[in-house]
């Protein structure tokens, strides 16, 4: 497939349902590129080993609580948000410096400086334009883009804080992504063969890692919270408590076939619950169809097929990280059919090229999004490919994911 192949083609494919094991069905399949059809490309390796051992320690610098007080200065702001509105461009530089000159003050102080305590205590109550801007500052640096920060609020937050205080769209989650895919290599165990390190700092905000695990695996999640009206999604899982004495490998194992859900958040109803306080935007609907891009959903369905896209993520506050992208090679994730991968050359030369790869312009006029029944399966091809390229390894590798083991 090349660059200018549709984002998700359809075509008549025979396939097999990992949930009835060896049936296979002729079906007008949705499948994501980039594909082939070729028997002889090489299958990604597994990540079936860890360079980890019991005496490293692991710091989760980016699994940061809440400070004192925190809920209520964001509930005491909330009674503020009609007086917000969109800036001017030189409005938000004013603020933009206002804020960094605040925090350079407080770098010239006897703590030398801007950390969060220092930062919320300045700024919490200060009823003028700049305490919605600083309370966002504030959050990117502790909660979203945490990096090697040493809990101080980090300058390169300022900008995306102020143009969120005005109501203008940035788009967070790929570089989120980025940081998550780095600290997760370097839990697999590159960190401690670069230079062997007895203790891994993780600066990622992994907990979404954790939730992405109990979404997804039955077994291993706790009760989740009734969410409320205006509520994120994610509030189903505050302050719950893990289960205890699991055995996460059998958890897993035992999962395969049936347990895993592929795509929780394309099966749950309360997804499209919503009110005055707030609503959840969702693309998956009650039968196939296809959706044309226009004017009218630009906003969330160019961001949906922006998740589609392979492409390049860059993190921000970690110095050279850009990442792979591959949403290809999870299909079923998105409610896709799974053919045959192949990946194409990467655009990761500078951060720059990275960020013109990851936003280049959508193509095309119109988009296949899977009902939320629709059941997801691979190509009898992509089984067959999965087991050939995996025939030296152990038996439980030779069916491809989401199949239980022989």
């Amino acid at each position: 497939m090349t660059t200018s192949s549709p984002i998700i083609e359809s075509r008549e494919e025979v396939m097999i349902s990992s949930s009835v094991r060896g049936k296979r069905v002729l079906r007008t399949s949705h499948f994501l590129n980039p594909r082939t059809m070729s028997m002889d490309t090489p299958v990604p390796q597994l990540l079936e080993n860890t360079n980890l051992q019991p005496q490293n320690k692991v710091i989760f610098n980016g699994w940061k609580a809440p400070q004192q007080g925190w809920g209520e200065w964001i509930h005491s702001l909330r009674s503020h948000q009609s007086t917000w509105r969109q800036a001017e461009t030189g409005e938000m530089i004013k603020l933009n410096g206002n804020l960094c000159n605040t925090r350079k003050e407080f770098a010239r102080t006897t703590a030398k400086k801007a950390s969060h305590g220092r930062w919320f205590s300045h700024f919490r109550d200060s009823f003028d334009e700049e305490e919605h801007a600083a309370l966002l500052a504030l959050w990117l640096s502790r909660f979203v883009f945490s990096g090697p920060n040493d809990g101080t609020v980090a300058e390169h937050c300022i900008p995306f804080a102020v143009r969120l205080s005005k109501g203008i769209r940035i788009a967070l989650a790929p570089a989120v992504l980025a940081s998550i895919y780095k600290d997760l290599t370097m839990l697999k165990g590159g960190g401690l063969n670069s230079n062997n390190a007895s203790t891994v700092k993780l600066n990622a905000p992994l907990q979404l890692v954790q939730i992405w695990a109990w979404e997804r695996f039955k077994k291993l999640r706790p009760n989740p919270n009734d969410i409320q009206i205006g509520e994120s999604y994610f509030a189903k899982w505050h302050g719950v408590k893990p289960l205890k004495n699991v055995n996460i490998s059998e958890a897993l194992d035992s999962e395969l076939d049936q347990g895993f859900l592929w795509r929780p958040y394309g099966t749950s109803k309360t997804l499209h619950r919503g009110g005055e306080a707030g609503r959840w935007i969702f693309v998956y609907s009650d039968t196939v169809e296809p959706i044309y891009l226009d004017e009218d959903n630009k906003v969330n369905m160019h961001s949906f097929v922006k998740c589609l896209r392979t492409t390049e993520l860059v993190a921000i506050g970690m110095e050279d990280c850009i990442q792979r992208y591959s949403p290809h090679r999870v299909a079923r994730q998105f409610g896709l059919d799974q053919d045959i991968l192949i990946d194409q050359p990467r655009s990761n030369e500078n951060e720059e090229v990275a960020w013109n790869a990851y936003n280049r312009e959508i193509k095309g006029s119109m988009v296949y999004v899977p009902a939320e029944c629709y059941n997801p399966r691979v190509s009898l091809r992509y089984f067959q490919w999965w087991k050939k390229s995996r025939k030296n390894y152990h038996d439980d590798v030779l069916v491809p994911p989401g199949f239980a083991p022989n």
